[in-house]
């Protein structure tokens, strides 16, 4: 039920009903908080997960790997609704606007992307920075 690799980084929709968790073993899981019933698990990443968040919205859950992509899957379904491919290297961290509307993915590419996670384009590009992002 758990996750079976190192849990990278956790957290909280943004009415703190659910939990989303982020492993070493690919997976990202949503929990339930008030009774920790699993509600889902998807393995869409080919490397381990940096980074999760449920968008601001509460529409989507965002992820981010070491496979150097950003997934957004629709929290309601569990099915996966987009791919953003624009890092070079691991992503560490990832973050979204309270509207949902505008993510923010930073990598060891020394940059923090902007991308619009309904549609995957691109919206700007911070960096480079003299190094690398860590986590959202």
């Amino acid at each position: 039920k758990g996750h079976t690799g190192m849990v990278m980084a956790l957290a909280t929709s943004p009415c703190g009903e659910a939990v989303v968790s982020a492993s070493a073993d690919r997976t990202v899981k949503l929990w339930r908080r008030d009774a920790g019933a699993l509600l889902n698990t998807r393995e869409f990443h080919h490397e381990r997960v940096r980074w999760a968040q449920i968008t601001g919205d509460g529409q989507f859950i965002i992820s981010s790997s070491e496979d150097r992509t950003c997934h957004v899957w629709e929290r309601a379904t569990g099915d996966l609704a987009r791919v953003y491919t624009g890092h070079r290297d691991t992503v560490c961290g990832i973050t979204s606007s309270r509207d949902g509307l505008l993510v923010a993915s930073g990598s060891w590419d020394r940059t923090v992307q902007l991308w619009d996670p309904r549609t995957g384009e691109p919206r700007g590009c911070l960096g480079p920075h003299p190094y690398p992002t860590n986590q959202g």
